[in-house]
């Protein structure tokens, strides 16, 4: 009778230790998947940001908040002046985040991301229409590219600390055409989801 009851006891405790494994598993990956989420919006959303500054204008001053100092200080592209003799009415911006597993105690990731610009609406400035760097008035291209970014954590905040380029990319037919030609169309094998088209807001200014 005795070893009976201690069967049964040794049952559910293997049962109960299953259990308490697979909700262990559940809560784990809950938070590797939170953690990448907000790697990778904080990613996108940073870098669009980015964009806008250095083709519109925007206000610099807000990448403090998503970048560190150090980054800032040594990024040659909000050095840039290409876009300077533009007015950028229009650009559709993609960031792609690839997956990277995350953990709670991590304070330091890279994930590999690629950035691309398919589109660019604008044209020079009315002040500065004869002496355009483009000889035909054509505004000049974003520079795509696959980059290894470095993210820091600190005060349970993230901040993009270091982009290394691995491999700049050469401009492919548009995948999306922001024309106002209204015969061409979208390719209708991409969600439009997958990309920024961005508009100056009106107190943005050149």
């Amino acid at each position: 009778m005795k070893e009976e009851n201690v069967n049964t006891w040794i049952y559910i405790l293997k049962k109960f230790g299953w259990y308490l494994l697979i909700i262990i598993l559940i809560i784990f990956g809950l938070f590797l998947s939170m953690d990448y989420m907000t790697v990778n919006t904080l990613v996108k959303d940073s870098f669009l940001l980015r964009a806008k500054v250095v083709m519109q204008g925007e206000d610099e001053s807000e990448l403090t908040n998503v970048f560190s100092k150090t980054f800032l200080q040594n990024d040659a592209k909000l050095d840039s002046t290409i876009y300077n003799d533009y007015n950028i009415s229009n650009f559709i911006y993609d960031m792609e985040v690839g997956f990277t597993f995350i953990f709670p105690w991590q304070n330091e990731v890279k994930v590999i991301a690629t950035e691309r610009v398919s589109y660019v609406e604008g044209e020079p400035t009315a002040s500065d229409t004869s002496s355009s760097e483009d000889e035909d008035g054509e505004v000049p291209e974003w520079q795509d590219g696959i980059y290894r970014i470095t993210l820091i954590r600190s005060d349970g905040n993230w901040k993009i600390t270091e982009m290394e380029t691995i491999k700049l990319l050469d401009k492919e037919e548009p995948i999306t055409q922001a024309s106002p030609i209204p015969s061409e169309s979208a390719d209708p094998n991409v969600s439009p989801s997958a990309s920024s088209s961005v508009s100056p807001s009106p107190s943005s200014t050149q």
